[in-house]
């Protein structure tokens, strides 16, 4: 470890004090950091590499970027995901390696996946070298490389030497008065510089970093605020925002010594309510100012001045001077004149990199124009006065305009682009072009709508020299001239639709169901209240429908009902009862199935009618995330698969396939998408055939049944021209052979042969019953199926010698036909089952789930149709000459395949790509 001491290399001295606390309960002291910070950087040995790091406020993340710091290697920190979803960055520098979240974990020598370290929390990070990597010089004091823009994947970054990281995490923690008993929590990514500074400075001086994902908007959050007992809380403008919605400011923590806010202009309205209040609480606020080019932190207001001095960003901080200039370069000495900010200080980066050759470069900045306009006051301290850069902050983001308009221009728009750290205002010449601008912006960006003001004109506002005048557009995001950002909507799905940037909101949607974040939580509960003159509690979860339907008037019936008589408490008490164990049900659920537990209160939440098509899909666009880390977990294209978005026409030289069936192909158990066996293939295949381009279309819907499958197929598979066709036909068909009687969900399609049967036509009046999505009934049958001996008596039970195969093998034989007409190649695989081919003695449990849902037979019956069905693929494979996969011999049964009768654990995903890889090599004829 040569060069300078950094705070990195000081964590051992520190001892037994709490370094790291996360919200799972894991606890590291310094002494354990130290360890694994050192045991990361031996693994990376002494040779520097470029590395980037994908960051969450997790354990593993954060011990990837201090060891990759202590062994002087640079990196650039990215947000999760985001070299899958955006390769600039990754293409142009092509880095050693990647630290991030591994879709497919490692496994022991037993086979046994293994991912835990020996403090006891899960780990699924791994560092995975670049194929592409390209050697290139690195200078030696460069360290750390992040975006200039945010979230914005630009391939423009900040250099920061080692330097500029530890004397800026010095100089933090000295103004902030930090010492061994600060804890602070995490409230921002740290690879957005804000939040790097905060770990930084709390590591430098032997503070606890407390480490979480949860947003300020989660009770999640204050739960772990008040239980490690927090005594900072770091914030953007907009966590104000976020705060104020939830009337912090009423409520009391104790612990909380400071708030300290950074990453944009705060209004002077908050700081007088944060003033009051942190008077009365006896706590103190810190407005600071900062930009990534100086590791960030440049300025802060000390809090006994803050009062008379609330429009201001302060004085510099400790080792730092700023200095006014006019426009002829001239410092400017004199108080209350504007010029721009220029800020010199050991925290100002070496300089910019956009291509590899960069990186060799050493400091070439020694002054830092900050691009903003300013002021000095006759107390020495400095004021904002305006922006002569083309940059704004949304929510802490720094989004470059020019950017913006160059996306916009790639995407077909011509436009203007100004903004202030409020929106963005989007002026366009181009007619009837407002909705498509914002739904690009608001993909591209993941913000919500409200902050971009697009203006159709007829000609752009011009100065004397020609140029397009950017003030007069600036002064329509002014209050009262935003076109494009109505302050009322008409009802709740017009403001869902705008805010989300989803046209197709339904009456079961929610906040949560859609993946409301803290992004679009204000701007949500605004328009709530607005269009119902009040908030109703827990709204979060409540859908659109129940929303709509909610008023004043019921309210005060409720209020009302709620002092009827003593019966009613008996009548809440039992509900109560009833509600704690269907919670219980639904958490189970979520837990194996990773779907937000309100998501599953309708069964359309994830499946939809598509009316255009005739046919069930998954909803076009859902993105749903896991709650604790906010990670993908199951993200739907526009077509409504499970599936990433690729053109429709194939290359010449592409490998494209689509696997079609119900559940099994969706992988309903999935952890993420990459974690099905369809991308698990794709996987295998790009890196057997390097030099093509890959793709494999996941179209498996779940609950479908073959002829479900067969018009997904022709409405949506074709239209993105595979040249083979993989069918796992399931056996969701078998339910048709079960009468409904008796079964929770009943067969997915019913015919009655017999015509002249009355009993058809008068039928008696059916019980009352429960909602479909209430599970305790159903989920307790199914789940304690195994503690009876099935029964099957005669007068519901099908002896299987009698059933006819003909039906299933006209409906695969119709689908194999209709693929060959296309010019595709079809491929038929066999269906595998946890209960074949292991043991006799453990085939009744691993049969218990498809005992449930096939209620009409017994142990040996599923298994007889199973092989029956079987023959049917079997037959038509060979009748139609088709390639074909024999799964159901290959693959052996068992719990480590199969989370229940039919549907895969990782293992078995795993199990299922690695076989059709290998079967279909050589039957598809690849080269």
């Amino acid at each position: 470890m040569k060069g300078r001491n950094l705070f990195v290399d000081t964590l051992r001295r520190h001892g037994d004090l709490p370094a790291i606390i996360t919200d799972t309960g894991s606890k590291l002291s310094y002494s354990e950091l130290a360890d694994q910070v050192d045991a990361f950087a031996h693994d990376l040995g002494s040779r520097r590499q470029l590395l980037i790091i994908e960051t969450l406020n997790e354990v593993s993340p954060l011990i990837a970027y201090l060891g990759a710091m202590r062994a002087r290697h640079p990196v650039i920190l990215v947000a999760p995901g985001a070299t899958a979803k955006d390769t600039n960055i990754l293409d142009t520098f092509a880095p050693y390696a990647i630290y991030r979240q591994n879709s497919i974990n490692q496994q022991d020598s037993t086979g046994q996946q293994d991912n835990s370290d020996q403090h006891g929390y899960i780990s699924n990070w791994t560092l995975e070298l670049n194929p592409e990597h390209r050697e290139v010089a690195l200078h030696p004091d460069l360290s750390v490389l992040l975006s200039t823009s945010g979230t914005t994947g630009s391939a423009k970054l900040v250099r920061l030497s080692q330097s500029n990281i530890d004397s800026n995490a010095r100089s933090i923690a000295q103004y902030l008065e930090l010492d061994t008993h600060q804890k602070a929590i995490t409230t921002l990514p740290f690879h957005y510089s804000f939040g790097m500074s905060v770990i930084n400075s709390h590591l430098a001086v032997g503070a606890t970093v407390l480490l979480t994902e949860h947003s300020v908007s989660q009770q999640a959050f204050w739960a772990f605020f008040r239980q490690a007992e927090a005594t900072s809380l770091y914030g953007v403008p907009y966590t104000f925002e976020l705060m104020e919605r939830m009337g912090f400011r009423d409520k009391l923590f104790p612990s909380l010594q400071y708030i300290a806010q950074a990453g944009g202009r705060l209004s002077t309205d908050i700081i007088t309510h944060y003033l009051g209040w942190a008077e009365q609480q006896q706590k103190r606020l810190f407005v600071m100012y900062g930009q990534t080019e100086a590791s960030p932190r440049m300025a802060y207001v000390p809090p006994e001045q803050l009062q008379q001095n609330r429009d201001c960003i302060g004085i510099p901080i400790p080792g730092g001077s700023f200095k006014l200039i006019d426009q002829q370069g001239e410092e400017i000495g004199g108080p209350e004149q504007s010029g721009e900010l220029v800020y010199q200080g050991p925290n100002v980066m070496m300089g910019y990199a956009t291509c590899p050759q960069d990186l060799a470069k050493g400091k070439d900045v020694k002054l830092l124009h900050t691009g903003d306009l300013a002021s000095r006051n006759s107390a020495g301290l400095y004021r904002i006065v305006g922006r002569m850069s083309r940059f704004c902050k949304l929510f802490g983001l720094r989004i470059s305009l020019d950017e913006v308009e160059l996306f916009l221009q790639q995407s077909g728009f011509t436009t203007v682009v100004v903004g202030n750290d409020s929106a963005l205002l989007i002026a366009t010449l181009q007619k009837k072009s407002t909705p498509a601008i914002v739904e690009a912006l608001t993909s591209r960006y993941q913000l919500g709508s409200s902050v971009f003001i697009v203006r159709e004109m007829e000609e752009y506002p011009l100065l004397p020299s020609g140029k397009v005048d950017n003030r007069t557009l600036l002064s329509l995001l002014e209050p009262g001239k935003q076109t494009n950002a109505p302050t009322r909507y008409g009802n709740l799905f017009e403001a869902y639709s705008t805010i989300f940037g989803n046209k197709d909101i339904r009456e079961e949607d929610s906040f949560l169901s859609l993946g409301g974040d803290s992004l679009c939580y204000v701007a949500t509960s605004v328009a709530i209240e607005d269009y119902l003159t009040f908030l109703p509690d827990n709204w979060e979860a409540m859908t659109v429908g129940q929303l709509e339907s909610y008023s004043i008037t019921s309210q005060q019936s409720q209020s009302h009902r709620q002092r009827e008589p003593r019966a009613w408490l008996t009548i809440s008490f039992i509900i109560g009862i009833l509600l704690v164990g269907e919670i219980f049900l639904q958490a189970r659920t979520y837990i194996k199935t990773g779907r937000n537990v309100l998501s599953l209160l309708t069964d359309e939440s994830a499946v939809v009618f598509n009316k255009e098509l005739q046919t069930r899909t998954y909803r076009p666009n859902l993105i749903i995330k896991d709650t604790e880390t906010r990670q993908d977990r199951m993200v739907i294209n526009s077509h409504g698969l499970r599936s990433p978005e690729i053109p429709l026409e194939r290359q010449s030289n592409e490998i494209r396939y689509a696997v079609v069936g119900a559940s099994t192909v969706a992988g309903i158990y999935a952890e993420t998408n990459e974690r099905t066996f369809s991308q698990l293939l794709a996987s295998v295949l790009k890196e057997k055939y390097s030099h093509r381009p890959v793709n494999i279309i996941n179209a498996g819907i779940e609950g479908s049944s073959l002829s479900e499958t067969q018009q997904v197929t022709e409405s949506i598979v074709y239209k993105l021209s595979p040249s083979a066709v993989i069918i796992y036909p399931g056996f969701n068909d078998i339910s048709l052979l079960c009468p409904n009687e008796g079964s929770p969900k009943g067969p997915t399609e019913t015919q009655t042969t017999d015509k002249t049967d009355t009993t058809s036509t008068r039928q008696a009046l059916d019980y009352p019953k429960l909602p479909n999505w209430l599970m305790s009934k159903d989920m307790i049958q199914k789940n304690t199926i195994f503690l009876r001996t099935p029964k099957v008596t005669k007068i519901n039970s099908i002896d299987p010698e009698t059933i006819n195969p003909t039906d299933y093998r006209d409906r695969i034989e119709s689908l194999v036909k209709s693929i060959i007409a296309q010019g595709i190649k079809p491929v038929l695989v066999t269906v595998a089952r946890s209960y074949i081919n292991v043991p006799k003695e453990q085939q009744a449990s691993l049969a218990a789930t498809s005992l449930y849902y096939y209620h009409c037979l017994d142990l040996n019956g599923i298994i007889h149709i199973g092989e029956l069905y079987n023959d049917q693929i079997r037959s038509v494979a060979q009748q139609y000459n088709t390639p074909f996969v024999d799964l159901a011999e290959a693959m052996p049964g068992g719990s480590q395949y199969f989370v229940d009768g039919g549907h895969f654990t990782f293992k078995g995903e795993q199990f299922v790509a690695e076989t059709l890889n290998n079967e279909l090599t050589s039957q598809l004829m690849e080269r």
